[in-house]
C-alpha cells in the first residue's frame, strides 16, 4: 500500500490555510463594538405634506443597537414603535388626537397589525468627511421590506456617539395610499390630496451596554 504522506500534508496545509483566514477574518474586525441606542435621546421626526398644508410629528425608537469600526457605522439595527406616532404641530388637543388616530388608523400605519417597524444596516460607505457615512439599509413598515440609502453624520461626546440624517421615502411602496395620486383621481381630490413623499429625520443617540 502506498504511503498517505503527500494527502496528510497536503491536508495539514488546508488546514492551516483555514485557520490563516479565519485568523485574518476575525482581526479585521476585532476594532468593532455593539452599542446600545439611548431610547431617551433618539427619535425619528416626519414631515409630510398635502395640497392644502403640511403636518410634523415623531415617532419613537423602541430598541436598537449601533456597531462601528472605529469612528464609522458598519452596523445596526432598529425596532420603531408604531404606537408613538405623535402629530408636533396642531394645537387644539382635539384635532391633534384626531390626525394621530388616523395615522394609527388602516388608511396609513395600521398598528393594529404591524405595531411595530424595523430598520436594519445593510452597508456603509465613508463620505467626503470624516464624520460622514452613506448608509444603505432595509426598512419594514406594516410588513413589507424595501432598500433605502441615506447620508449620515456622526458626532462623537465622550463614550457616547450620535448619529443624524435625512431621506425622502415614497410612501406608497409601503401600501401607504390614502388620498395619493397614483390611486386616487388628483382631480377628485382636490385639495385633499397627500403627497406621497414624506420626509423622514432620524437622530440617534448611543450608550454604553
Amino acid at each position: 500500500m502506498r504511503p498517505t504522506r503527500p494527502l496528510t500534508l497536503l491536508a495539514y496545509a488546508l488546514t492551516v490555510l483555514g485557520f490563516s483566514v479565519v485568523s485574518v477574518s476575525q482581526s479585521a474586525h476585532a476594532d468593532v463594538r455593539k452599542l446600545e441606542i439611548d431610547k431617551e435621546k433618539s427619535v425619528v421626526q416626519w414631515l409630510g405634506k398635502k395640497v392644502s398644508g403640511q403636518h410634523n410629528g415623531t415617532l419613537n425608537i423602541k430598541s436598537g443597537t449601533v456597531s462601528l469600526d472605529g469612528e464609522q457605522i458598519v452596523g445596526g439595527s432598529f425596532v420603531l414603535d408604531m404606537n408613538t406616532i405623535a402629530n408636533e404641530d396642531i394645537e387644539s388637543p382635539k384635532w391633534k388626537a384626531k390626525l394621530e388616530e388616523h395615522l394609527k388608523s388602516n388608511d396609513f400605519f395600521n398598528i393594529a397589525k404591524f405595531p411595530e417597524g424595523t430598520f436594519e444596516i445593510t452597508k456603509s460607505e465613508p463620505g467626503e468627511q470624516p464624520s460622514d457615512v452613506l448608509l444603505t439599509g432595509k426598512l419594514t413598515v406594516k410588513g413589507l421590506t424595501f432598500p433605502i440609502t441615506f447620508p449620515a453624520k456622526v458626532t462623537k461626546t465622550g463614550d457616547s456617539y450620535e448619529a443624524s440624517g435625512k431621506v425622502t421615502l415614497d410612501r406608497t411602496k409601503w401600501e401607504i395610499k390614502y388620498n395619493s395620486g397614483k390611486w386616487y383621481d388628483p382631480a377628485q381630490l382636490g385639495d385633499k390630496l397627500i403627497y406621497d413623499d414624506i420626509e423622514i429625520e432620524v437622530r440617534v443617540a448611543t450608550k454604553q451596554m
